[in-house]
């Protein structure tokens, strides 16, 4: 029996170790599985249930302009938050906040409601909200700190710069373009909590600013254009506008204005409608501008010359069974002149040399039909269909600009590709992104194409000045500058039945100046405007003068012509430089600051009388004799060592207009101390930070 006994029990012995050593095992290889394999999903679980994770948006990077002025920033702001498990009487608490909070008390009732833990109350409350909460001192509140963006200028350039959403993203323009780049790493709000869900404590992790964006557009050329672009919606009563101003030579974008226009820091409260950027999204057919196409096409094949007389058959051509007629009855033109009247039938007769494919060659080398490759988000590529998909008339109506669909930002590049002596540039809108060290993040550089050759740029430059001189945009004429464009008056399509409206048309005027070294090249366009005078020469060309002539002066380019028009009313001596702000003292492009030499009139450029751009029906005085022989002269004071305040002061009491180039003091003037010019001159002054050697 003993030994019957002790074999069960050394059985029993082995079977209970054997029991346990199983039982060890599995206790090991599930801790290995909680501790080692799994121990990344039980961390995340335990840190859920012990703490309750908020995310903390960044303060996104500084939108700059060129010259380092402020457009969007972000600023601190209180958010509204509670614990549900602190709140005792959701109701009486969402009556009390809803009143201050301007919400829907059962709104706020039904977020307290709704969990023991965490809830957004109201995110980015304005001061007086915030501080009304804080003076009620209400047990389960919490005010966390999150960044809003906000948009000094308001409305300017609101339609470039675009608007930021309740979490931070970028939601148009550059501000969702670069949104990768501006927005920032977010932080993060810990508040950790108990197992009934109450708070015992909190910390924060760190949170990393955006990249700054530094944009080649300007505060104040802006400005110009904005303006210029309302009033004269005002007065067309448009349904809508654009105006843009570019560097021909770099693309580099100065400005770009869109009219209706909203204020981003309050974007919801206006109509999705204005938010959108005119300039690179909406599509239209561009009519007479688009003969600069067709006529450089038949130039560059070797087609035509300018001085070739076509006959445009007294306004009139037949296609395929289809009578086009011109604005009016013209006969025998030169190619010059088929510019500088805009004549469909000649532009329609080039056209019919070219055929389909050449045609159409030329129109995707200057870029239709294709983004331009600009620097914000939503551009649309325009309409120019294959030739394959071409009727019988459609080479003609082409040529003229119908059937095809382009932006604005396309057709001002296409301009600038004759400005720049048929080199296309791409546009852009951003210089360069910096981190917060200051350290480059991305630089963007011109890009280039050659699309024509110089040769047929040079033609085209004088086609184009002789529509200014001569032709359909008399108006753009530049007071002291050269210039170069196109008018075009296009009738808008019904989207219902494909037909032309027979009043509503597209307005507008694409040009560049100086003729022979371009500075700005500039395109306005108006949507529908209201009256007897709907013509892109007539509302226009008028905008586009007004935003050249101060773009100039702000920039300091040295007027090319002498000032013609004596007889005008006496303007505030540089009243722009009361308003807009003078920081450079370079020359854009070059960086060198430039002496004004003496006014000279091209070969090309006749004195003579030309109607007054104020429609008044008035001439200018008529000029045969010097610009400096004139009875009634004024001796020029010396501005020396003056500041821009006491310069404009002094011109403006002896009847003289100040041209500024930079800013500080004057170190050179032209004309000189005690120089007799005629009343109403300009005397140009360059401003330096410091006296240059030897200008005393």
């Amino acid at each position: 029996m003993p030994s019957q006994f002790k074999k069960l029990a050394q059985a029993r012995i082995l079977i209970l170790g054997s029991v346990m050593l199983l039982w060890s095992f599995v206790i090991l290889v599930r801790l290995f599985d909680l501790q080692v394999v799994r121990h990344g999903e039980m961390m995340d679980k335990a840190l859920r249930q012990q703490q309750h994770v908020v995310n903390i948006v960044p303060h996104r990077g500084v939108i700059y302009d060129r010259q380092h002025r402020e457009l969007a920033i972000s600023v601190d702001v209180d958010s509204l938050a509670a614990w549900g498990s602190q709140i005792k009487d959701p109701k009486s608490l969402a009556h009390s906040l809803a009143r201050l909070l301007h919400m829907d008390p059962n709104e706020i009732e039904s977020k307290l409601s709704s969990t023991r833990g965490f809830v957004w109350i109201k995110r980015k409350l304005e001061k007086p909200e915030a501080d009304a909460v804080r003076a009620l001192n209400l047990k389960g509140l919490e005010f966390i700190k999150e960044c809003k963006r906000f948009y000094p200028k308001r409305e300017l350039a609101a339609q470039v710069l675009g608007y930021v959403g309740l979490d931070n993203e970028g939601l148009g323009g550059i501000e969702h373009y670069y949104d990768s780049k501006i927005k920032g790493a977010p932080g993060h709000f810990f508040v950790l909590v108990d197992a009934r869900r109450q708070r015992y404590g909190r910390r924060e992790s760190s949170r990393f600013p955006g990249d700054d964006a530094i944009l080649t557009i300007d505060e104040n050329i802006q400005y110009i254009a904005q303006k210029a672009l309302d009033a004269a919606m005002e007065a067309t009563r448009s349904e809508g506008g654009t105006a843009i101003v570019m560097n021909p030579r770099t693309g580099e974008i100065l400005a770009l204005a869109n009219s209706p226009d909203f204020n981003p820091n309050s974007y919801k409260a206006t109509h999705p409608d204005t938010w959108k950027n005119r300039a690179v999204q909406s599509i239209y057919e561009p009519g007479s501008t688009f003969k600069i196409i067709t006529v450089a096409a038949a130039l560059e094949e070797g087609l035509t010359r300018p001085d070739e007389v076509i006959d445009c058959q007294m306004g009139a051509i037949v296609l395929a069974g289809h009578t086009i007629h011109d604005h009016e009855r013209l006969g025998a033109l030169t190619v010059n002149q088929i510019i500088e009247k805009s004549s469909d039938v000649g532009a329609i007769k080039l056209g019919l040399r070219l055929g389909d494919e050449r045609l159409y060659k030329f129109i995707r080398a200057f870029g239709f039909g294709s983004p331009t490759g600009v620097d914000v988000p939503g551009e649309a590529r325009g309409i120019a269909r294959d030739p394959s998909q071409w009727s019988k008339i459609s080479v003609g109506a082409i040529s003229m600009g119908q059937e095809v669909g382009v932006t604005p930002l396309q057709l001002l590049r296409a301009v600038s590709t004759i400005a720049n002596d048929g080199v296309a540039v791409r546009p852009y809108l951003a210089k360069s992104i910096v981190d917060a060290n200051g350290k480059l993040v991305l630089s963007n550089t011109p890009q280039y194409e050659q699309v024509i050759s110089a040769r047929t740029a040079v033609m085209m430059k004088k086609m184009l000045e002789g529509v200014v001189l001569e032709g359909t945009g008399r108006k753009a004429r530049l007071e002291g500058y050269t210039a170069a464009g196109k008018t075009g008056t296009a009738q808008k399509t019904d989207p219902q039945t494909g037909r032309y409206y027979h009043n509503k048309y597209v307005a507008s005027f694409a040009g560049f100046t100086p003729v022979n070294n371009p500075e700005l090249a500039i395109i306005v366009v108006l949507d529908s405007p209201e009256g007897y005078l709907h013509q892109g020469g007539q509302v226009a060309a008028p905008v586009w003068k007004e935003i050249a002539e101060q773009t100039l002066r702000y920039l300091g380019v040295p007027p090319e012509l002498p000032l013609m028009n004596v007889a005008r009313k006496t303007a505030p001596a540089v009243a722009s430089a009361e308003v807009l702000d003078f920081e450079s003292n370079e020359v854009p492009e070059t960086g060198q600051t430039q002496a004004t030499p003496d006014p000279v009139v091209p070969s090309n450029y006749a004195v003579r009388p030309v109607a007054d751009s104020g429609n008044t029906g008035e001439t200018r005085v008529e000029e045969e004799q010097s610009f400096r022989a004139t009875a009634n002269t004024i001796p020029v004071p010396s501005l020396l060592g003056k500041s821009l305040r006491e310069a404009a002061v002094d011109c403006q009491q002896v009847g003289l207009e100040l041209g500024v180039v930079g800013s500080g003091f004057v170190v050179t003037q032209h004309p000189v101390a005690g120089a007799l010019v005629p009343p109403h001159s300009r005397v140009v002054a360059k401003f330096a930070r410091k006296p240059e050697r030897g200008a005393l």
